[in-house]
């Protein structure tokens, strides 16, 4: 998903069904999802 590298996946590099997900990944509403939203994500999960 981060098409360009730069460790963050943008709004842009999130697209069709995967779009809903990144809004709820995206915690700061700046349009990326950057490391901390990650692992904020894989804590609510349970997996880290």
């Amino acid at each position: 998903m981060d098409a360009d590298g730069d460790g963050r996946v943008t709004e842009d590099e999130a697209r069709g069904p995967v779009k809903m997900f990144f809004d709820r990944m995206d915690m700061n509403g700046d349009g990326a999802i950057d490391a901390e939203e990650a692992e904020a994500l894989r804590r609510r999960m349970g997996d880290g």
